[in-house]
C-alpha cells in the first residue's frame, strides 16, 4: 500500500513508490536532500531519516507536522 503524503507537489514520488522501493538501499538511515512532499520517507520503514530542502517555509511545516 502507498501513502499519500498532505501536500500536493511536482515531482512527487508517489506514484512510482511501488518501483521505487525496490531500488532503495538497505541501512538504518534513509537521507533525503530533497523533501519535497516527503512522499519516500512517508512511505519506507527506516529507522531513522534525514530530510533536507531549501525552502525553509517547507522545512518549517514539517518541523510543525513532527513536533505539535
Amino acid at each position: 500500500m502507498t501513502v499519500k503524503t498532505p501536500l500536493k507537489w511536482v515531482g512527487s514520488k508517489v506514484r512510482l513508490m511501488p518501483q521505487l522501493r525496490d531500488h532503495l538501499p538497505e541501512g538504518k538511515r534513509l537521507v533525503e536532500p530533497f523533501a519535497g512532499s516527503c512522499a519516500v520517507m512517508m512511505n519506507t520503514d527506516y529507522d531513522e531519516y534525514l530530510i533536507a530542502d531549501l525552502n525553509p517555509d517547507l522545512v518549517n511545516l514539517y518541523k510543525v507536522m513532527a513536533y505539535h
